[in-house]
């Protein structure tokens, strides 16, 4: 919980430092940073490991409990930017005092929990670069001064929630690092809007608070089989980049038609539409001749697909739809194998495999042919459309814009919304000759601009 009654003093030096060092975070200068100039940590240390319960407890104390109950859990943090206009110089003064209290708003007749003594790191940062200048060209390579956390490795001894603060001229970024182990992109957009509404004063019975128990109860906390290692944060590739694409909603109209009026199956959504552009470009993009498949998977969303979860459910609640893809296929026939891998994912499916993986088998249906087939290229892919992270109202306006801390990732794409809500940002990692080239791909460009 964000202790707001506590100063930063109350933490020393020393012990501020060292907290830095273990999560990768360092004061930034001006010489050193074009984006943040100054930056101040709030350390949400509790006392006596008993104190108030706020919102933010709520979900600490069901991510300990319900350890291990996770599918698919990934040893990273979640991070995201979201970005606001105001010329309110009052907004601007009182909104980190807001956040912070709000985060930590106690609920009518709960009065303590006992925790981790982890809490949540709140930090302030102040930037001298205009916010509208910033949104014109974001410099994606540098986003991670923006966040509060700067490694993408979750360790069980760090916070679960790391917030960053940052006032620019004419606005402010909102910097936010959850763990994955607990909370996918659903569950992120889900309490930051929750966070929000309590930040506007409205009334709890109001706020349609998520759901901590539905998960645990589907998959009950089971012993681990193994003990737990720290995750080492892998080494910088020079030869990855990451870059962002925005295709708009009249592009996508045009793409998904014209797939749509050529063949006689059903219209593609703009994620089935967007996904099947993308990687056919990359696939052409490809430095290697030699590889003529790829294995392509998507992140499905459980919540609609099981008995018991619902849009307030919190938890990591993914699987993957799996789908081998040849090089020089159709822009209708990527489109149907897309949407029939992940029409395939359903409840049975995910809990014979999350049965087999708590026994300790390696083998399960199906599984043998998978893995003979992992020659091929995989590629990752993961939509946050439609999850709302653009209504997130802290008091004085939805977001101008939402950005990811998307990096050092191979492979990978990220599809967010554009602010219109039918527009569509793709963020890409890939190597850079491949990314040069992709850069370069007539189709791809006929739709998609840097």
């Amino acid at each position: 919980m964000a202790r707001t009654d506590l100063p930063s003093s109350v933490v020393s030096g020393r012990e501020r430092r060292e907290i830095m060092r273990k999560m990768g975070v360092a004061t930034v200068s001006v010489s050193r940073s074009p984006v943040v100039s100054s930056r101040r940590w709030l350390w949400a240390k509790p006392v006596g490991g008993v104190h108030q319960r706020g919102f933010w407890e709520r979900w600490e104390l069901w991510a300990k409990s319900g350890e291990g109950e996770d599918v698919g859990e990934e040893e990273m943090y979640s991070p995201i930017l979201l970005c606001y206009s105001t010329t309110s110089t009052t907004a601007l003064q009182e909104l980190p005092w807001k956040l912070k209290t709000s985060l930590s708003k106690q609920p009518d007749g709960i009065l303590q929990v006992n925790c981790n003594n982890e809490g949540a790191v709140f930090i302030e940062a102040s930037s001298e670069t205009d916010l509208t200048t910033f949104l014109l060209s974001p410099p994606i390579n540098r986003f991670k001064e923006l966040l509060p956390v700067k490694t993408r490795i979750f360790r069980h001894s760090e916070p679960i929630l790391l917030l960053q603060f940052t006032k620019f001229l004419n606005g402010y970024v909102l910097g936010f690092s959850i763990s994955h182990v607990i909370a996918d992109a659903a569950s992120m957009a889900l309490f930051l809007n929750c966070w929000a509404e309590t930040a506007r004063g409205i009334e709890e019975d109001r706020i349609a608070m998520p759901c901590f128990t539905s998960a645990s109860t589907l998959f009950p906390p089971k012993p681990l089989t193994i003990a737990y290692q720290e995750p080492e944060e892998p080494l910088e590739n020079s030869e990855l980049v990451a870059k962002r694409f925005v295709l708009s909603s009249s592009s996508i109209k045009r793409l998904r038609e014209s797939a749509y009026k050529r063949s006689d199956q059903m219209r593609p959504t703009r994620v089935e539409a967007v996904t099947t552009l993308v990687i056919r470009s990359v696939m052409r993009s490809t430095a290697s001749e030699e590889v003529g498949k790829v294995l392509l998977s998507q992140l499905v969303n459980l919540r609609k697909r099981f008995t018991g979860l619902s849009d307030l459910s919190i938890g990591n609640l993914w699987s993957v739809g799996v789908s081998f893809i040849e090089g020089g296929v159709g822009q209708e026939e990527v489109e149907k194998l897309l949407r029939e891998s992940v029409r395939g994912v359903n409840e049975e499916g995910v809990r014979n495999g999350a049965e087999r993986t708590f026994a300790g088998k390696n083998e399960g249906k199906g599984e043998g042919d998978w893995k003979g087939r992992m020659k091929e290229r995989p590629w990752i892919f993961s939509s946050w459309c439609r999850m709302g992270f653009y209504k997130t109202d802290f008091g004085w306006g939805e977001p101008e814009w939402i950005g990811s801390g998307f990096r050092g990732m191979k492979d990978a794409c990220l599809l967010i919304d554009g602010k219109d809500g039918e527009g569509i940002e793709l963020w890409l990692g890939m190597e850079r000759e491949e990314m040069q080239r992709l850069e370069n791909d007539e189709e791809f460009l006929s739709f998609a601009c840097a």
